[in-house]
């Protein structure tokens, strides 16, 4: 029982690790401008029009 609890805990921590790589790459690769909108923090959304 412990086993695979574990291993579940540790997926998602490896999920969570990924996605905060994932998004601290991104934000110096595209730059702030692509990022947010013009003087605001919400999304900018370019990949989704």
């Amino acid at each position: 029982m412990i086993r695979p609890a574990t291993a579940v805990i540790l997926g998602y921590l490896t999920m969570a690790i990924a996605v905060m790589v994932a998004f601290a790459a991104t934000y110096p690769v595209l730059g702030i401008d692509r990022l947010f909108a013009p003087g605001t923090y919400e999304a900018a959304g370019g990949g989704l029009r």
